[in-house]
């Protein structure tokens, strides 16, 4: 596994303008990009999509109101991508006091251990376990000063998680 879009940091995920992951396993979930903020969005849309469409393999660009722009849908437009509107839920964080979790039941955010993540994120979902090394890829690839992982542990065991990761004032919390 590695990085494949120009500009990104050799054996890394990200630039200062992108986070990217390519890996050879023939799943969108394992090849893509996230988080662009291009000066100029033309060209380096059509830098970066080229590399992902020479690998001929699936591939996501995840998109946000501040991520994106008309030119980068053009250009991801002429490669035969369409937008995809997905279900998302939001809070309003004024006013809102957490519930405390269920006896028992420890809530852990920020976690490092990529490790950990993989592990829980396998079997939530009952991947197979060679699933594990791209995962692993993958999670490292896109592991930034603003992604974190949460975990509920149960006698230390994490038995759900999740990922989040903080762009301005918003936070994202993906594969729940």
């Amino acid at each position: 596994a590695g990085v494949s879009a120009p500009g990104t940091a050799p054996g890394g995920g990200s630039a200062p303008d992108v986070q990217a992951c390519s890996s050879p396993v023939p799943s969108h979930l394992f090849n893509g990009v996230c988080e662009a903020r291009f000066d100029d969005w033309g060209s380096r849309a059509q830098e970066v999509t080229d590399t992902f469409v020479a690998r001929g393999l699936p591939w996501f660009w995840w998109v946000t109101p501040t991520t994106t722009s008309p030119e980068l849908e053009g250009v991801l437009h002429r490669h035969g991508m369409t937008r995809m509107d997905v279900p998302g839920m939001h809070l309003d964080l004024d006013g809102w006091e957490p519930a405390p979790a269920p006896a028992g039941v420890e809530l852990v955010a920020g976690s490092p251990d990529q490790a950990e993540s993989v592990d829980t994120l396998l079997r939530a979902f009952g991947l197979p376990a060679a699933s594990r090394g791209p995962l692993m890829a993958h999670a490292t690839a896109f592991a930034r000063a603003n992604t974190f992982s949460v975990f509920a542990r149960v006698d230390g065991q994490a038995v759900a998680g999740g990922l989040g990761l903080v762009a301005e004032e918003t936070v994202g919390l993906y594969v729940v």
